[in-house]
């Protein structure tokens, strides 16, 4: 189920959709996310994203300076909004999180979301933003 920046990667993207927010309908999602990356340069940059976040030990050269946020922890107030049916990342993780981050930090399990909770529950999503915000 690989795919290198020239293949097409509309069987992926659907099975990752399927899996990561089931029981979302992304079929207009979907459209729109393979008109963007139409092209194997858009395909290879939006691939390279994620094949940078594993590889502690060979991060490369463009990803360094993001690599160094993304394995730190926060210290800011923050707000994490998780899906608590995210396929790709378990609630669990954002749960246990929540125990290292700073003060004014929250965390919220969005109910009836995926990893796609701002296209599942935008009115819910929106508002926790909102609110985090004026807060």
């Amino acid at each position: 189920m690989g795919v290198s920046g020239g293949a097409d990667p509309s069987g992926l993207v659907h099975h990752l959709w399927a899996a990561w927010s089931p029981g979302y309908d992304a079929t207009a999602d979907l459209e729109h996310l393979l008109a963007s990356v139409g092209t194997p340069e858009q395909r290879s940059a939006v691939i390279g994203y994620y094949r940078a976040v594993p590889r502690v030990w060979a991060v490369p050269e463009a990803y360094a300076d993001w690599h160094r946020t993304w394995t730190a922890m926060p210290t800011v107030p923050s707000l994490h909004l998780h899906g608590a049916d995210d396929g790709c990342l378990q609630a669990a993780i954002a749960e246990r999180a929540a125990t290292r981050l700073p003060d004014g930090a929250e965390i919220r399990v969005v109910a009836d979301a995926g990893h796609f909770l701002q296209l599942e529950q935008p009115d819910i999503v929106n508002d926790a933003i909102s609110t985090f915000i004026d807060a």
